[in-house]
């Protein structure tokens, strides 16, 4: 079978060609004997083969949930000496949701044409994301499925907890916003336009704050059918502003080290891709490869140069911890914990650890950070209802002292 390749020599300089070999991980071992390290192999069988189903849309996406039991099930079948196709098989026949159901089914056939799992995944990133895939991948190079299975179990359960942790805590301070703004719009735009000729009729000019409001709800009522297409063009433009890689570094640098919520976002996005690394060292992936599949898996641009920059480290023989000692986008902690283990030889598991720690830590930092949030929010809409309230009621204090 023959597998193109992607990889650096020795001296860091970019090589690619085509190698032939039994498997993925002959092919690896191959290109590391002349000198090559990895960075992606593809078999270039993969463009022939036929395929009998049509794949699902790219953006059909299923409940996490869901994806966590069907990496159960896997992992149990697995476990039980089942092969990796019968058990997505089955797992085809017993899914009710029908859009996982249907992308099961074209994995397996893409299997059983002769592709490999985490190719067939690709394909279907939508439902599975990086993570998932990079950690069959990883799997698939190093025989240990059922044990990458059970960590991904355990990932994906944290996921679960972490975001159903988040909307508990959002929810009420996001409802309180929501109730807030509707009333002050409300006032705005239905009431006080009812006191205008009220207004108009006294002997003094009205206070400035009822003026302001009073010119935003003639602004808004007689330029409705204007402000509503540009919002909506607005919302566009900023939605495709965001999916530029020079403004989504920007967003994702800010996200990191903004005041308050930045240590929380830091610890989390740490914690994830700490948690994936140590699986794969775990797993007996060597450490340039997980450091480019890591890279693939990462949402945030900085995590990804980050671990672009420690893949050129570790060829050029520095390790990861020069990098990790300076890189602003994780935990101080992490990276000194980091190179102490890469000193005493134990990285896989103090990696591990640390992405374990980093994940608590991150969602104990988010309650901590929601648990400030909720008053400020209250204070705030306060304040705003008040603004517009007291604008509303002092110019018929006026009318009344006046009567």
């Amino acid at each position: 079978m023959d597998f193109s390749y992607i990889a650096r020599n020795t001296s860091g300089a970019a090589a690619n060609g085509v190698i032939t070999a039994d498997s993925v991980a002959q092919a690896r071992q191959l290109l590391r004997g002349n000198g090559l390290f990895p960075l992606s192999l593809t078999s270039t069988s993969h463009s022939t083969v036929i395929r009998r189903r049509n794949s699902p849309r790219r953006g059909k996406k299923i409940a996490q949930t869901e994806l966590l039991l069907l990496t159960s099930q896997l992992n149990i079948m697995c476990k039980s000496g089942v092969d990796l196709a019968d058990a997505l098989k089955s797992a085809a026949e017993e899914c009710a949701n029908p859009i996982l159901k249907n992308s099961l089914q074209v994995i397996y056939d893409d299997v059983a044409a002769g592709d490999s799992v985490s190719f067939a995944l690709q394909k279907h990133s939508a439902i599975f994301g990086e993570t998932y895939i990079v950690a069959i991948q990883a799997a698939e190079a190093s025989g240990q499925m059922t044990e990458v299975l059970d960590r991904l179990t355990t990932l994906l359960r944290f996921e679960i907890r972490m975001r159903n942790t988040i909307k508990s805590i959002l929810t009420y301070p996001v409802i309180l916003l929501f109730v807030a703004l509707m009333v002050s719009a409300a006032l705005i735009l239905f009431v006080l336009p009812q006191f205008a000729t009220v207004f108009e009729n006294l002997e003094k000019p009205v206070p400035p704050s009822t003026q302001f409001l009073l010119d935003i709800s003639v602004l808004v009522r007689s330029h409705f059918m204007y402000l509503v297409p540009a919002l909506i063009v607005l919302a566009a433009g900023v939605w495709k502003a965001m999916t530029l890689d020079s403004v989504k570094l920007f967003l994702d640098g800010l996200l990191l080290r903004m005041k308050g919520i930045g240590p929380a976002m830091q610890s989390l996005a740490a914690g994830r891709v700490f948690t994936l690394m140590g699986t794969m060292l775990q797993s007996d992936i060597p450490l340039l490869e997980t450091l480019g599949l890591c890279r693939t898996a990462s949402r945030n641009l900085l995590l990804q140069q980050l671990f672009g920059q420690l893949e050129d480290d570790v060829i050029q023989g520095r390790g990861i911890a020069p990098g990790l000692s300076t890189a602003n986008c994780i935990p101080r902690g992490a990276a000194q914990m980091i190179a102490t283990a890469e000193r005493s030889g134990r990285l896989a598991e103090v990696i591990h650890t640390v992405g374990g720690f980093y994940e608590e830590e991150g969602e104990r930092q988010i309650r901590q950070a929601v648990k400030f949030l909720e008053p400020a929010i209250i204070l705030t809409m306060g304040v705003f209802v008040s603004f517009v309230v007291m604008s509303i009621m002092l110019p018929l204090l006026d009318i009344s002292n006046v009567g």
